[in-house]
């Protein structure tokens, strides 16, 4: 007769067994075959699964729960070290399975027992505007804003990019700092986002809400409260272009039937805040650029930015990208030079000097090199690609193209580009503090590219700065110095003619060709090395008994 434990034992396996739910965790259509997935033995045939690659969950799961012998270490001993899968370490039965499940929390009925578990478990949120604590602003400070309907106090935001590039309408700005933004929009039906979409709108970003100037107006005691109409509040000052023209005013978005168009979009918004010491904000510009676009310009892409200017400072503002030495992140500051390396002038925009191209929201290479080129920033290697549009020309002209795509505006002009060997370069009578980019020459690439029935030979689709640095001046303050740089080309490629889709038809052979710009910045700083010389050693013959009588001479044997 069988010992009562063992059936115990026994009833309790099967248990466990029985309740563990055995399921196929790759069948997620019911009356459907899953690709690879091999236990979906229902709905796949035996010849279906044979052609599968199967799946395998990923699982930690060891049924011996193992302590292997990779992670035992023993000191001081010499070590012999076996894999193997079972062991000394190894439960070879477990006894209590169950142990090893997920326990299944009770339904929750009622709002007391949800309350008592939300203790446990959850975690506020705060949606409420910070309350302003300081009289004045200070740098990082949210800036504040009063609205018009209900004189609610909130914020003023600038939009940035979120998840795959789209514009998020939470970003607070921060008193005293500098923002730059590109996101993108989308729209399903233009007519309805052209009347609808507050993002499309110049008033979502000017009107409706004032700035408040400082927080001493939010402090007030009582029951009083800031107003949109008190007079200490700073209103938004706009001003507009349409299609790159000034115009008198700013319009909402309108609907274009005739030409199926949407008129009066915003395209880019800048703000302009003058500050005034303790005092606070005393000016808001803004600069609204509309546009006038189709359902090809989506998804959209909008530039935001805000800059805060002291109106103590009225002369012409110049930023430097270090003092003296290059600052990590900051542009190259770059000139246009002749033939022997002698500056003639120099742009204080760093979107025009040595810039990476960068893609559109549609993925395409954009001629407005001032929104879409990005400048290079010191220390930080980069690639950028885009992709641009060929059509039917020869050969030769689609090469022409992409070099002045691959080179930018700066390189397109008559001259040598030069580059500043310190952050704070900007003399240009000084040719001993500039570096001229020693440049592939284009022209004999482009006589190499050849025509054949199915494409172009030697083809050039790439482009590369090597920026050469070295750091100067004391080691306990090294100031990085760009000592050289050259610009260059890819390999050539064998670019061959294909359509897409129903063009092959139509016989236009367009087709997108990706091509990119990288930079590699290289150190080539010789550290000095610091000596010092050893400590002298005095040499003092004395007699055995000069201290006597602190120490006794002893015979030495």
């Amino acid at each position: 007769m069988m010992p009562t434990c063992e059936i115990i034992y026994i009833l309790l396996m099967l248990s466990c067994v029985l309740g563990q739910r055995t399921t196929c965790f790759c069948d997620l259509n019911i009356g459907l075959c899953d690709v690879n997935c091999c236990c979906d033995t229902e709905d796949c045939s035996t010849s279906d699964i044979e052609t599968f690659t199967c799946l395998v969950p990923l699982t930690n799961a060891d049924t011996l729960h193992c302590v292997y012998d990779q992670v035992v270490f023993v000191n001081n001993i010499a070590q012999t070290q076996t894999v193997r899968q079972n062991g000394l370490f190894c439960i070879e039965v477990d006894n209590f399975a169950t142990r090893n499940m997920y326990t299944s929390p009770a339904c929750i009925s009622s709002d007391t027992c949800f309350d008592d578990i939300g203790q446990i478990y959850f975690y506020n949120v705060s949606t409420n505007v910070p309350q302003a604590t300081e009289s004045f602003y200070q740098s990082g400070d949210i800036v504040y804003t009063i609205f018009n309907n209900s004189n609610a106090q909130s914020m003023l935001i600038l939009p940035s990019s979120g998840v795959s590039n789209v514009c998020q309408d939470n970003n607070p700005v921060k008193y005293l700092s500098n923002e730059s933004n590109s996101c993108t929009r989308s729209s399903s039906d233009l007519m309805t986002s052209c009347n609808t979409d507050y993002s499309l709108d110049f008033a979502f970003y000017a009107e409706g809400f004032k700035i408040v100037p400082s927080p001493s107006l939010l402090n007030l005691t009582g029951n009083s409260e800031i107003l949109f109409n008190d007079t200490e509040l700073v209103s938004i000052s706009a001003s507009c272009t349409l299609n790159n023209i000034n115009t008198t005013e700013c319009l909402s978005p309108v609907y274009n039937a005739t030409t199926t168009q949407c008129e009066n979009v915003v395209t880019s918004a800048t703000y302009t805040i003058g500050t005034n010491g303790t005092n606070g904000i005393s000016s808001v510009d803004l600069q609204i650029d509309l546009s006038m676009i189709g359902e090809a310009s989506f998804p959209l892409t909008q530039q935001f930015a805000i800059n805060f200017v002291s109106i103590q400072n009225t002369g012409t503002v110049l930023q430097l990208s270090g003092n003296p030495g290059y600052l990590v992140g900051r542009p190259l500051l770059t000139a246009v030079c002749d033939s022997a390396g002698v500056p003639q002038s120099f742009n204080s925009n760093p979107n025009v000097g040595v810039t990476l191209v960068t893609p559109t929201a549609t993925g395409l290479c954009s001629a407005s090199e001032a929104l879409t080129r990005q400048a290079i920033l010191f220390g930080q290697d980069q690639t950028t690609g885009c992709m641009t549009a060929l059509s039917t020309s020869t050969c030769q002209q689609i090469q022409q193209e992409i070099f002045a795509t691959l080179d930018g505006q700066i390189f397109n002009q008559n001259g040598s580009v030069c580059i500043g060997s310190y952050g704070n370069t900007t003399d240009l009578t000084s040719t001993a503090d500039w570096t001229q980019v020693i440049k592939a020459d284009s022209e004999s690439i482009l006589i190499s590219v050849t025509e054949t029935n199915t494409g172009c030979q030697n083809m050039i689709l790439s482009s590369v700065y090597e920026i050469l640095f070295a750091n100067a001046g004391n080691i306990s303050d090294p100031q990085p110095k760009v000592v050289g740089a050259r610009y260059s080309y890819g390999n050539p490629q064998f670019l061959q003619f294909r359509c897409i889709g129903g063009n092959c038809d139509r016989g236009t052979n367009q087709q997108r060709v990706e091509i990119s710009t990288s930079v590699t910045f290289i150190d080539i700083s010789e550290t000095p090395v610091s000596l010092e010389t050893q400590r002298p050693t005095i040499e003092a013959k004395l007699p055995n008994d000069f201290f006597s009588p602190f120490k006794d001479s002893v015979p030495v044997n």
